[in-house]
C-alpha cells in the first residue's frame, strides 16, 4: 500500500510543476483529482476532501490549482505513515477474512478420533454414548 501513496505524490509533484510552468489562466481539475482516486480507500471517499472542486466544466485558476496541489501535496507527505497503517477495506470484508483463517486454521489441525456405525434406532435398543478418543 505504501508505492501508492508514493506514487500519487510523485505524480502530484509532477503537475505541480507543470501548472507552474504553464501559462494559462486555468487549470483542468482532473489533472489533480485523477491522482487522488489512486489513494489507498478512494472508492469510500476517504479522500472527497482532497479533490478540488471547479465551476461547471470542470476548470480552476490556475493560482487555485497551485495552492491547493501544494496543499495536497504537504498533506500526504506528512501523514504518509498514518496512511499505510490504514486498512484497505471495509467491514464486510475483514469479517469474511477473518472467517476465512479461523476456518483454515481449524481445518489445518488432524482429527484424532474413532468413529462407529450407528445403529437406526428401534423401540428396544438403545443408542450407546458416543466415545472421543484423543
Amino acid at each position: 500500500m505504501g508505492t501508492e501513496i508514493d506514487a500519487v505524490i510523485a505524480a502530484l509533484k509532477i503537475e505541480l510543476d507543470e501548472a507552474e510552468r504553464d501559462s494559462r489562466a486555468f487549470c483542468k481539475t482532473i489533472r489533480c483529482n485523477r491522482w487522488i482516486k489512486q489513494l489507498p480507500g478512494a472508492w469510500t471517499r476517504r479522500w472527497k476532501n482532497l479533490k478540488i472542486r471547479g465551476d461547471i466544466d470542470g476548470e480552476v485558476s490556475r493560482t487555485d490549482f497551485v495552492t491547493h496541489v501544494r496543499a495536497t501535496l504537504a498533506y500526504l507527505e506528512a501523514h504518509r505513515d498514518q496512511i499505510k497503517a490504514m486498512p484497505t477495506w471495509s467491514w464486510p470484508f475483514t469479517a469474511l477474512r477473518k472467517k476465512n483463517e479461523l476456518a483454515t486454521s481449524v481445518r489445518d489441525q488432524p482429527i484424532d478420533a474413532e468413529f462407529t456405525d450407528v445403529p437406526t434406532p428401534s423401540k428396544q435398543r438403545k443408542l450407546p454414548k458416543p466415545k472421543l478418543v484423543k
